[in-house]
């Protein structure tokens, strides 16, 4: 899934792929409506529609995702797991992650 993000400077388009972000994880996580807003759960969706976007999201930062093989999968499993342990505390967020 290729994202078509505009640099704010130049206004020039750039392609890569939809990946989590720390400060959006957190606005996930401190909204406290109990119902997810309409902008979350579209980047929600965008972000864990596609193997490439979780991937891309949780890639290992020792450059482990470049020798991707049987035993390494390149995905950092400790920031999978870390993410999920955040974003249990938000229920409405979580169904969203889930679905």
């Amino acid at each position: 899934m290729f994202m078509h993000f505009t640099n704010s400077k130049n206004s020039y388009p750039l392609n890569g792929i939809a990946t989590l972000q720390r400060k959006e994880m957190k606005a996930w996580i401190s909204n406290s409506s109990s119902q997810c807003c309409e902008t979350i759960k579209r980047n929600i969706r965008l972000i864990f529609s596609s193997e490439a976007c979780i991937n891309g999201s949780f890639l290992d930062k020792r450059g482990k995702h470049f020798k991707t093989s049987k035993e390494i999968s390149g995905v950092d499993m400790a920031e999978v797991q870390c993410f999920y342990k955040k974003i249990i505390k938000n229920a409405a967020v979580y169904r969203e992650v889930r679905i």
